[in-house]
């Protein structure tokens, strides 16, 4: 294995042969060479992933070969990007055991040990800080201190958020907030507030893990929402919504899907607008928003409706009609003197006072 003395800047044999190897041709790299050589599996697997599985497979590989500069190196540099700084400085300080004259073990471990004390410096500082606004808070907040950190639900939850407003980044209060809101199932809320914890302590390992369960419930529940359909997958989605999440604008397209699918147009309209305002390229969501906004188109009996009836003229009944009147003729009918047919014809009067 080559050994060089550059600067920490610049990338050991090991990170150079890292940094052109992608995932996949690691992974090739480490199943041929498992089935060739099992011992030699560490070395490759140490080379390419990051992270927690980068420490394990480097530490093993180190446990077999100690004299391994590349991989000490490779492993110190893993543990300060996980601010591990105290680990980083006991592997470099083991190699300068090993190689005391070493200048890239010497300059690594310098570097190492600034990290660990700017580390130091901040979490003292935080520690001060914490310790001084304790001194400041009152009885009440005290109180509400140790009812978050020892009560349960909506009890613990009030209590939390009365001593967050005077100490909004108190690490018990927030703490207390998170565990308080899954207990409730409010697995978004409680995902926030443990995101708040880490802001405040990131080498906290238990809030991660919790963190962890919190996101895979939620998981759950998105999954629940995008294949259930009424009321039970819109309860879904609400429980699953986490503002700033990925999966932001797809859960609130469901929930408009939903809430159209349940005639609520209003809702489900103020739903696709927030999604289209997360992701304006779903044309869905714009079709969705064209449809309910547009004016609904009048029917076709409230269009007859409308339109001016034309007036008809009744045809006149047999009831109706005009009774035909009799003409005086020179001719009497039978059994009628001229005299009767004078009087039935005429306004002369036929008695004294009466006229016909």
């Amino acid at each position: 294995m080559v050994v060089t003395d550059e600067l920490t800047e610049k990338p050991s044999h090991l990170g150079r042969v890292r940094s052109r190897l992608n995932r996949p041709t690691v992974l090739m790299i480490f199943l041929v060479l498992a089935s060739i050589d099992p011992g030699g599996i560490y070395a490759a697997s140490c080379g390419g992933l990051s992270g927690e599985a980068a420490v394990s497979a480097c530490q093993m590989e180190l446990n077999r070969d100690p004299k391994d500069i590349d991989t000490r190196l490779a492993l110190a540099d893993v543990l300060l990007e996980l601010k591990r700084n105290k680990e980083a400085v006991d592997v470099l300080s083991d190699g300068l055991m090993i190689y005391p004259g070493s200048e890239v073990l010497k300059q690594r471990l310098a570097f190492a040990k600034s990290n660990l004390g700017e580390q130091a410096w901040i979490e003292k500082q935080r520690a001060k800080r914490a310790a001084e606004e304790k001194d400041k808070i009152d009885t009440t907040t005290k109180l509400n201190m140790i009812r978050c950190s020892k009560l349960q639900g909506e009890t613990a939850l009030e209590a939390c958020n009365a001593g967050l407003k005077v100490l909004p980044n108190d690490v018990t209060l927030l703490t207390g907030q998170a565990e308080a809101l899954f207990d409730l199932n409010r697995i978004p809320g409680a995902i926030t507030a443990y995101q708040r914890v880490l802001r405040q302590d990131p080498t906290n390992v238990d809030i991660k893990k919790k963190l962890n369960v919190a996101e895979s419930k939620r998981q759950i529940s998105v999954a629940k929402c995008l294949h259930l359909s009424g009321s039970t997958g819109l309860s879904a989605c609400n429980e699953g919504l986490l503002s700033g999440a990925k999966d932001e604008a797809t859960i609130r397209t469901r929930q408009g899907d939903l809430l159209v699918e349940m005639q609520q147009p209003e809702k489900a309209l103020d739903a696709y607008r927030m999604a289209q305002k997360l992701d304006p390229r779903k044309t869905h969501v714009r079709e969705s928003i064209a449809a309910l906004s547009a004016p609904p188109k009048p029917s076709p009996t409230r269009e007859a409706a409308r339109e001016p009836r034309a007036t008809q003229i009744p045809e006149p009944t047999q009831r109706d009609a005009p009774r035909p009147q009799k003409v005086a003729t020179s001719q009497p009918e039978k059994g009628e003197t001229v005299s009767v047919l004078q009087n039935r014809y005429s306004n002369a009067p036929i008695a004294p006072g009466v006229t016909f």
